[in-house]
C-alpha cells in the first residue's frame, strides 16, 4: 500500500488505488519480545505509514486502515476515553508484551490442561493480557495499556483482532518450522484461538514459506504442518538420528508431542486424527521397528511416560477421536513406565482418568503371579498333605565369638592452640627481624666509615 521515498527508507507514500487495484487492507502485528527490542526503528516506520494511510480522504469500504480506526476510535470514546488518547491508541497497530518481558505464557498453562476447559477463556484471556501492550504512533507512551472513564483497563488489542480474517507467520530457515519450539504455536496459534473467542471462528492461518528465496510462497498453517511432519518428526530418519543423541533425543521427541499438542488447544483445523495416530504408531508402537521402547527406558523413561499422558490428554478432551485398541495401548504403557520408573504427574485428573481406563480394559487387576506363588496355589498331593516325620532337633550352635575391638589409627591430633601463644611467637619474630635490620644497619654503616677513612689516608700521602 505504500512505496518507500528512498533507498534509506526515509519516508513513504500511498500507492494509488487506482495502482493498487483492491482495498487498502489493515494489518495488525503481534511482537514477539526479540523483534520488539531488536527493532523498534521498524515499527516507528509501520506506525507512520498507519498514520498516514488513516488520513486520506477516501472511502472507507476503500481504506480498512481508516475504516478501523474510526471504529475503535468511536468505541473507545463511548467507554469513556478522552479523544485524544482514543485517537492514538485507534492508531495503534503494533502489540506485545510489556517492556522486559517475553511469552504469552501459553506452553505451561497449554499443558496444565486439568485447570482449563476448551472455550472456558482462561487460555484466551491469558494471552489477550500478556499481548496487549501497545507500541503506537507516540513513542513516549509504548508499553501502555489504556484505562476507560470508569478506570477499568480496556483491551484495545483485542478491539483491533475483532473481525480477523487471516493471520501470517513467516519461515525463512529449515532449521525452524512450527514444531520445533513453542513460539509458532503461542503466538500465531494464539491470534487463532484469540480471535475464534472474540468473533466466534477461526481465522485462516497462513506460513509465508521463504526457505527459498527464488519459490517464496504463502501456504495454510495446517499443509505446511503436514508436510514437517512427514519430512521431520514422523520420518524414521529423524527418530533413528534422535535415538543416537540419547537423553537430548527424548527430550526432542517430547517436544515436539508437547508443541504438536499445543497446536492442537490452539487451533483444531490445524491438527487431524491421523496425525496424532501416527506419533502414536512410530514414538509408542514403534511401528519401525527401532527400539524406541528399550531406547525410552534406556536414555529417560520419563519422556515416553509423559508422550503417553499428552496423548491420552488429547482423548480425554475430546480433541482426539482414538479407537480402543489405542487408548488400551497408550493406558498400559503409561501404567508400566510410571510404575516401574516412579514417574509423577500433578495432573490428578489424568490419574483418574487413566484409573478409569485401566479398570474398564483390565489392566488394573493384580499382575500374573510367579512361578514360585503359583506353585503354591495349585493343589498338593496326598502324600504331601500327610504330616512326614520331622528330623531330631539339634544342638544349639555357640554363640559367635565377640568381634574384635576396632584397631585404633594414629596420625596428626588436632589441638586447639591459645591465642595468647600464637601473640607472643608474632611479637617475638617480628622483635627478631627488627634486630636483624637495625645489626645489619649498623654493620653496614660502620664498612662504609672504615672504607672512607683509608681512602682519605691514601689522598694525603
Amino acid at each position: 500500500m505504500l512505496t518507500p521515498v528512498s533507498q534509506n527508507l526515509s519516508g513513504e507514500q500511498p500507492i494509488e488505488t487506482s495502482q493498487l487495484g483492491r482495498p487498502r487492507i489493515d494489518a495488525v502485528i503481534s511482537l514477539t519480545g526479540l523483534y520488539r527490542d531488536q527493532f523498534p526503528n521498524v515499527m516507528e516506520r509501520f506506525n507512520e505509514a498507519v498514520v498516514m494511510l488513516a488520513a486520506l480522504k477516501e472511502e472507507n469500504k476503500q481504506n480498512f486502515v481508516k475504516a478501523n480506526t474510526e471504529r475503535i476510535k468511536a468505541a473507545l470514546v463511548a467507554k469513556g476515553v478522552k479523544p485524544v488518547e482514543a485517537e492514538e491508541f485507534a492508531l495503534t497497530r503494533v502489540f506485545g508484551n510489556e517492556s522486559g518481558d517475553y511469552s504469552t505464557k501459553l506452553t505451561d498453562a497449554s499443558l496444565a490442561s486439568d485447570h482449563w476447559n476448551e472455550g472456558d477463556g482462561k487460555l484466551e484471556n491469558l494471552y489477550l493480557s500478556r499481548m496487549s501492550w501497545a507500541y503506537g504512533p507516540n513513542t513516549a507512551n509504548w508499553s501502555r495499556k489504556l484505562t476507560g472513564g470508569d478506570g477499568k483497563e480496556i483491551n484495545t488489542y483485542a478491539e483491533h483482532l475483532r473481525g480477523t480474517s487471516a493471520a501470517v507467520f513467516s519461515r525463512s530457515s529449515n532449521l525452524r518450522g512450527l514444531l520445533d519450539t513453542d513460539h509458532p504455536f503461542e503466538y500465531l496459534g494464539g491470534i487463532s484461538m484469540a480471535v475464534k473467542h472474540l468473533d466466534g471462528k477461526n481465522p485462516q492461518l497462513y506460513i509465508s514459506n521463504m526457505r527459498d528465496p527464488n519459490r517464496a510462497k504463502l501456504e495454510t498453517a495446517e499443509k505446511f504442518m503436514a508436510n514437517e511432519l512427514r519430512a521431520v518428526y514422523q520420518h524414521p530418519n529423524w527418530m533413528k538420528e534422535m535415538q543416537k543423541e540419547g537423553y537430548s533425543g527424548t527430550l526432542q521427541m517430547l517436544n515436539t508431542v508437547n508443541n504438536f499438542w499445543g497446536w492442537q488447544v490452539m487451533d483444531r483445523n490445524i491438527v487431524r486424527d491421523d496425525q496424532w495416530q501416527e506419533f502414536h504408531d512410530s514414538y509408542v508402537k514403534d511401528r519401525y521397528n527401532l527400539g524406541m521402547r528399550e531406547w525410552f527406558e534406556k536414555s529417560n523413561p520419563t519422556a515416553l511416560a509423559q508422550i503417553a499422558e499428552r496423548m491420552l490428554e488429547a482423548i480425554r478432551k475430546d480433541y482426539w477421536k482414538a479407537d480402543e485398541q489405542t487408548k488400551r495401548e497408550l493406558t498400559r504403557v503409561y501404567n508400566d513406565i510410571a510404575a516401574k520408573h516412579d514417574v509423577y504427574t500433578s495432573n490428578e485428573t489424568f490419574k483418574a482418568y487413566v484409573k478409569e481406563l485401566a479398570q474398564g480394559f483390565g489392566l488394573g487387576a493384580p499382575t500374573a503371579a510367579t512361578p514360585k506363588a503359583a506353585a503354591a496355589l495349585q493343589p498338593q498331593p496326598q502324600s504331601d498333605i500327610i504330616p512326614k516325620p520331622q528330623p531330631a532337633a539339634k544342638a544349639p550352635e555357640p554363640p559367635p565369638p565377640a568381634p574384635k575391638p576396632p584397631e585404633i589409627v594414629r596420625g596428626q591430633e588436632l589441638r586447639e592452640v591459645e591465642r595468647k601463644q600464637v601473640v607472643e611467637r608474632l611479637i617475638w619474630t617480628y622483635g627478631l627481624v627488627i634486630l636483624a635490620v637495625v645489626l645489619g644497619g649498623i654493620g653496614f654503616q660502620a664498612w662504609r666509615t672504615r672504607r672512607e677513612s683509608r681512602g682519605g689516608r691514601y689522598a694525603s700521602s
